[in-house]
């Protein structure tokens, strides 16, 4: 099985890749170098974290806007 490294773009066997946090799979020549992830990955990998936190925050900020609806409307704050 082979696998194509994400910094340097060669595929090389699976046995001589290492896959990172960031579920990229780096050679162990671009590992020498130095090199243990890159930014296209940690940017994929952040914004599928935040992906779930964001849309519950923006279900519960609904849903308070649902119920203050009522208020919000008699208090005359919208001009309507």
């Amino acid at each position: 099985m082979t696998r194509q490294c994400a910094v340097c773009g060669k595929v090389v066997p699976r046995r001589d890749c290492h896959k990172n946090r960031y579920m990229e799979y780096i050679c162990h020549a671009c590992q020498a170098t130095g090199i243990r992830f890159t930014p296209q990955g940690r940017r994929q990998y952040l914004l599928k974290r935040l992906r779930a936190p964001v849309l519950i925050a923006l279900a519960v900020v609904s849903i308070v806007l649902l119920v203050l609806w009522p208020y919000l409307m008699k208090s005359g704050i919208f001009g309507f």
